[in-house]
């Protein structure tokens, strides 16, 4: 079509560059201004700015994903320690008992922290099996990994076991500083 008969409605123009590609689009824009100087010029962007702005939707998913991640693992952290706190503290004369037997605080400590780990186990199994699961409706909201990544699941798991035994060993070493004596004398 002749361009009389129909309005054209955009136009592109690409320059290629070796260096110096910030001060190009000035020097292009004045040779396109001599040639046609009603011709609008908008949007003027180097290959990185097209980039970032049409991979910028997905980065912030994963930025917004990401912080919903960290939240959720501070969340599951206090949630352990308060379960084992809780326990701890209602445990005290028990704990008591068992250390003016003979218990040693190591072997509190131990106790402690292998119920903490029970609950660390079945999380962690329960967490990786929802997130298999998950990967299928959050497919579109992976970037630079694949959804069923090996490494990616373990290094997960990993950081959340870590987590977890951080979370249990805080009322681990209260129960291990626990005095038999003192609870004694207020049962």
């Amino acid at each position: 079509m002749p361009f009389a008969q129909e309005l054209a409605i955009t136009g592109v123009l690409v320059l290629r560059a070796d260096n110096e590609v910030g001060g190009l689009a000035a020097a292009a824009t004045r040779v396109v201004r001599g040639i046609a100087p009603a011709a609008p010029i908008e949007n003027v962007m180097t290959v990185a700015q097209i980039k970032d702005q049409s991979v910028s939707p997905r980065r912030l998913n994963a930025a917004l994903v990401s912080l919903f991640g960290i939240l959720a693992v501070i969340i599951a952290a206090v949630g352990i320690a308060g379960v084992l706190a809780f326990s701890v503290n209602a445990r005290t004369t028990e704990i008591g008992i068992r250390m003016s037997l003979g218990a040693d605080s190591g072997r509190v400590q131990r106790m402690i922290l292998k119920e903490g780990g029970v609950l660390l186990a079945v999380g962690l199994v329960l967490g990786v099996a929802g997130a298999f699961l998950a990967t299928r409706v959050i497919r579109g909201l992976l970037f630079g990994v694949a959804p069923y990544d090996p490494a990616t699941f373990m290094g997960v798991a990993v950081v959340m076991a870590a987590i977890g035994i951080g979370a249990c060993w805080l009322p681990a070493l209260r129960a291990a500083r626990i005095d038999p004596a003192i609870t004694m004398r207020a049962m």
